[in-house]
Order: structure tokens, then sequence, then C-alpha cells
């Protein structure tokens, strides 16, 4: 199953969005950090500040998903920006799956998904519904390792013997 999730912090509530239409009605708006865009400046220099600070926060939401997510990154941080350049939202894909065959490997996959989605202080939608996601597939692990009995190489043993190794992972964009 393939999932491509675009979010950033606050997607629902992004307070870039507006702001270009805000300063060039000749108002104030007060940007996070306390800055405050179209006072003392040009209405391009607000919204080059604007630009800047949004880039800064959907980076930053970014890189803790990518930093989380160690081995299972499968691509580059993806960045969305809106017409006016502003950049309103973001993902990190990941490469989840699971794999009946390597359920411990599943299990510590689906751990580390988790992990990933829930790295930032303000995970968005998006992100809480892979974490739910990542946490369902280390309950379906978590049955099979108990169901068959593994211990800490028999997993390995089994694909030794021949068993099939996993298709291809899918890509899940946190």
């Amino acid at each position: 199953m393939a999932l491509t999730v675009l979010n950033a912090p606050g997607m629902n509530q992004n307070p870039y969005q507006n702001a270009k239409e805000q300063v060039a009605q000749g108002e104030k708006v007060k940007l996070r950090f306390g800055k405050w865009a179209g006072e003392g400046n040009s209405k391009e220099e607000a919204l080059q500040t604007i630009r800047q600070q949004s880039y800064n926060e959907v980076m930053n939401h970014e890189l803790k998903h990518y930093n989380a997510a160690g081995h299972l990154v499968a691509g580059p941080i993806q960045l969305k920006q809106n017409e006016l350049g502003v950049t309103v939202a973001g993902s990190v894909p990941i490469a989840l799956n699971f794999n009946a065959n390597n359920p411990k490997q599943s299990y510590e996959d689906a751990r580390i998904a988790k992990s990933a989605a829930l790295a930032p202080s303000d995970p968005s939608g998006p992100d809480l519904a892979i974490a739910l996601k990542a946490e369902a597939n280390m309950g379906k692990a978590q049955v099979l390792i108990q169901n068959l009995g593994l211990n800490a190489d028999s997993s390995a043993n089994s694909q030794q013997q021949g068993q099939p190794k996993s298709a291809s992972k899918p890509k899940v964009g946190v």
C-alpha cells in the first residue's frame, strides 16, 4: 500500500497561507517568534520575511521526521509552496512494509516509523495517521512473534532457509 502525505506544523492552520493578502491590504501580520511583517518595510520585504519563516518552520519540522526515520528514509525531504512561493507543507518519504516472514524486523521498522512520525513536538493529522498505521503493524508483528515463538535468531534463519524476502517497500510520507 503506497501513501503519499504532505504535512506541516499546524497544516490546517498555516499562519502564512493568507499573509500576502493581509500585507497587500496594508495590514500588519504578526508572525511566529514575535516578528511583524508589513511594519516599517515594503510589501515585498514583508513577503520575503514570511517566505523565510515558513520555510524554516516547515523544514525544521520535516528534519525531525527525517532524522528520526534512520534507514527507513526513502528519498529527500519534499516541500510544497503556494503560488506566492510560501512553503506551506512538506513530507519525508519513508519505506514502511510488513513482512510476515520477518516479524521482528517488521516490528522494529514500525517502531522507528512511529517514532519518526511523532518526532516533531507538533505532529500534524497525517503524522498521527502514520503513527497509528505503524502501531498497527507493531501489533501484527507482535502477534506473529508470539504465535511463532520466535527467538533472537529464528527470523534470520528462516530467510536463510529459502523463504521469500519481502516485496519492495511502499513509501509513506511523514
